[in-house]
C-alpha cells in the first residue's frame, strides 16, 4: 500500500463475540475468499424512485422489471467491477464471479495479500470448545481511487451468522374435534396440523397449486448438517396424498451444498429447518419449483446467498422464503446491503417471506436491555412472517394466538 492513499470503509470493522480470547494472528499462507460489493451504475435511474413509482400505481395495474431489466438500470456499470479487478491482479489477488446485477466479485488469495491490499488485520478467536472464528481486529481499507466504488467488503469475519427459526413440539396437544374436516389427510402425527390442514383453515384458494411459479427457498449449512433427503421429502408427499410431489432442486453458493445430517435430535443439525420450509410450500404448492440455496453460515454466506436468489436468472424464483436471522446490528457491514438486495427484489415483484423469529425485541440474548429484533425480517422490503397457535373445531379456526 506504499504510496496509496487509504480509505476506511464504513462499518467494516467487528467486535469480537462476547467471551471471546483472541488465540493469534492469522497464517499468512491461509486463502481467504471476500465479496467486494460496488455501488450502482453511476447515471443509472435511483431505485427509490422505481419503487415509488410501482406503489402509486394499483396493484393489478405494476409492471415489475425483469430481471435482464433491472441488471441494466440498476446493476453496476462494468468499468466499476474492472477497477476493483485490476486493484486485486496488482496486489496477487485473483478475482472471480464477477456480477453486473449482483453489483458483485469475489476476491481470494493468501491472509498476506489481503493484508496488503485492504489494510485489515486478521485474527483467530476462541469462544467456546467448538467455535473458533477468524475475524478483521480493525476496519477493512481501500485505496482513495476505488473508494467511491466500493460499498462493502465481506468475507474476512467467518464467526457464524444467522440461526434457523423452528422449533420442535416435544409432545403433540389434542386438537378439538375435527380440526380440519373436509381438507386432506396428513402425515403427522396425531394432534398436530399438516400444511394442507393449515391452508384449508385459513381459506387458501382451492385452486391456487404453484402452477408456473418458482419458490425460492433459502438455507445454511450447520456444523452437523443441512439438507434435504429426496426420498424422505417423497414419502411425506406421498403420505398427503400428492405422490412424489413437487420438483425440488439444490443450488451450491460458496461451496455450501445440500448436505443432510445423520442425527436429527443434535442441536447443530439443521435439517429439521431445510424439511420444513419444502414440505410446507411444497405441500400448499405441489406443481410449483422449489429450488433450494445453500450458503455457508457466516456474513458472507449470508448476503451471497440472498443475493445469488434475488439475482438467479436461470430458476428465475417469483418468491423466496428465509426462514434464518439474526439480531439487527447497524454496524454489520451486511445489513445495508442486504436491505439493498431485498430493495431489488420488491423492483421485480419477487416476495422475499421472511420468519420473525421468537425473540420480540430481545432478539440478541448478549444485550441487558431489549434493544434488537430480528433482522432481515425487520427489513422494510421484506414480509416477516410470524407464527400461529391454532385450536380448530369443525375445519373452523376457534382461537388463535401469536408464537413468533
Amino acid at each position: 500500500m506504499a504510496g496509496l492513499k487509504m480509505i476506511k470503509l464504513p462499518n467494516s470493522k467487528r467486535e469480537p463475540v462476547k467471551g471471546a480470547r483472541l488465540v493469534g494472528d492469522v497464517d499468512a499462507n491461509e486463502i481467504i475468499d471476500v465479496t467486494v460489493r460496488v455501488r450502482r451504475g453511476k447515471g443509472k435511474a435511483l431505485l427509490t424512485e422505481t419503487l415509488a413509482a410501482l406503489a402509486a400505481m394499483p396493484h393489478a395495474e405494476r409492471k415489475h422489471m425483469t430481471r435482464e431489466e433491472f441488471a441494466e438500470a440498476h446493476g453496476a456499470d462494468h468499468s466499476d467491477i474492472e477497477m476493483v479487478v485490476q486493484y486485486a491482479s496488482e496486489h496477487g489477488l485473483t478475482a472471480h464471479d464477477p456480477s453486473v446485477a449482483r453489483r458483485s466479485v469475489h476476491l481470494s488469495g493468501t491472509a498476506q495479500a489481503m493484508t496488503e491490499a485492504f489494510g485489515v488485520d486478521l485474527k483467530h478467536y476462541q469462544v467456546d470448545d467448538t467455535l473458533k472464528y477468524r475475524g478483521n481486529a480493525d476496519h477493512v481499507h481501500v485505496p482513495e481511487e476505488i473508494s467511491d466504488v466500493v460499498e462493502a467488503i465481506v468475507g474476512f469475519d467467518n464467526r457464524p451468522h444467522a440461526r434457523p427459526h423452528f422449533r420442535l413440539a416435544k409432545t403433540a396437544k389434542p386438537m378439538v374435534g375435527a380440526a380440519a374436516a373436509g381438507t386432506a389427510p396428513h402425515a403427522g402425527p396425531p394432534g398436530t396440523f399438516s400444511p394442507r390442514d393449515l391452508a384449508a383453515l385459513y381459506n387458501f384458494p382451492k385452486d391456487a397449486d404453484g402452477t408456473g411459479q418458482v419458490i425460492g427457498i433459502l438455507e445454511m449449512s450447520a456444523p452437523s448438517g443441512s439438507g434435504y433427503r429426496s426420498a424422505e421429502l417423497q414419502k411425506y408427499f406421498n403420505g398427503l396424498g400428492l405422490g412424489k410431489g413437487p420438483n425440488v432442486t439444490a443450488v451450491s453458493i460458496d461451496g455450501a451444498r445440500n448436505h443432510p445430517g445423520t442425527n436429527p435430535d443434535d442441536p447443530n443439525n439443521a435439517d429439521g429447518e431445510v424439511m420444513l420450509d419444502i414440505e410446507v410450500a411444497g405441500a400448499v404448492a405441489p406443481k410449483a419449483k422449489i429450488v433450494v440455496y445453500f450458503a455457508p453460515n457466516t456474513g458472507q454466506g449470508f448476503l451471497d446467498l440472498i443475493n445469488h436468489a434475488v439475482h438467479d436468472a436461470v430458476n428465475k424464483p417469483t418468491v423466496i422464503s428465509l426462514s434464518w436471522g439474526g439480531p439487527e446490528t447497524a454496524s454489520d457491514p451486511t445489513t445495508d446491503q442486504i436491505n439493498q438486495v431485498l430493495q431489488s427484489a420488491a423492483a421485480m415483484g419477487v416476495t422475499v417471506c421472511v420468519a420473525s423469529g421468537d425473540n420480540g425485541s430481545s432478539d440478541d440474548p448478549s444485550q441487558s436491555s431489549p434493544s434488537q429484533v430480528d433482522f432481515p425480517a425487520s427489513s422494510p422490503f421484506a414480509l416477516a412472517c410470524g407464527g400461529t397457535n391454532l385450536t380448530a373445531a369443525n375445519g373452523k379456526i376457534t382461537r388463535t394466538g401469536r408464537v413468533g
